[in-house]
């Protein structure tokens, strides 16, 4: 989607007034364009860049939001390495994607848009990556006279197996025509799985890697109600 692209005025020297739809704030704003090249996230009007792009659906951005709650800061910032010359595993949420996503930090500096790993970086950033319950297991026992007296005081022996709602949508390469290869849990097989994704659009269960899936989607467990 042209409201995804990066600000860019072209690299001629006209001084002319238009708005583009920045990504990090979710909002329309004025820039000067060049006058030639630059991209398509470039509109004569307010009006025409929130006709455009200030409704982007949920499945672009993935952040259950009122018009006025955007993603927390360090959620838009870029992915920033830092100074130093380490390979740390971590991640950062990019907003282009609506994932959070691998990178390797070099140990000091930086910015906020920095995760030990997957599973906070989605706490943090996408808002609708919240434990849902979707099935039920019970524990079998030969006693089920002890069964019966749980029941009738209210207890039940059996057990809920959560997983984040991402991990429940189905693979979904985008609408533009790249091909990058992503992974994506499938909740049928309860395993990571290959997809080709175009570059644009889709939804959250989409990882750069099957480590970065199975840490958010594969970790999953039995919790005792």
């Amino acid at each position: 989607s042209s409201c995804m692209m990066d600000l860019d005025p072209g690299p001629c020297r006209a001084y002319l007034p238009r708005v583009f739809y920045n990504r990090y704030t979710q909002r329309c704003e004025p820039f000067h364009y060049g006058g030639c090249f630059g991209n398509g996230n470039n509109f004569e009007s307010l009006a025409e860049c929130n006709a455009k792009c200030a409704w982007i659906p949920d499945h672009r951005l993935q952040l259950r939001r009122k018009q006025t709650d955007i993603a927390p800061k360090a959620c838009r910032l870029d992915m920033e390495v830092g100074v130093c010359r380490a390979l740390l595993r971590r991640y950062f949420f990019n907003m282009t994607s609506g994932s959070c996503e691998e990178f390797g930090y070099g140990g000091c500096q930086g910015n906020l848009n920095n995760f030990k790993d997957a599973a906070s970086c989605y706490q943090h950033c996408v808002h609708r990556a919240v434990p849902l319950k979707i099935k039920k297991r019970s524990k079998q026992t030969n006693n089920n006279n002890n069964n019966k007296a749980a029941r009738c005081n209210g207890e039940s022996n059996s057990e809920q197996f959560v997983l984040p709602r991402i991990c429940l949508m189905k693979a979904d390469p985008g609408e533009c025509t790249a091909v990058i290869p992503r992974f994506h849990y499938n909740p049928k097989t309860s395993n990571c799985e290959s997809f080709t994704y175009g570059g644009c659009g889709g939804n959250d269960n989409n990882f750069s890697s099957e480590r970065s899936c199975m840490s958010v989607c594969g970790q999953v467990g039995y919790v005792q109600r």
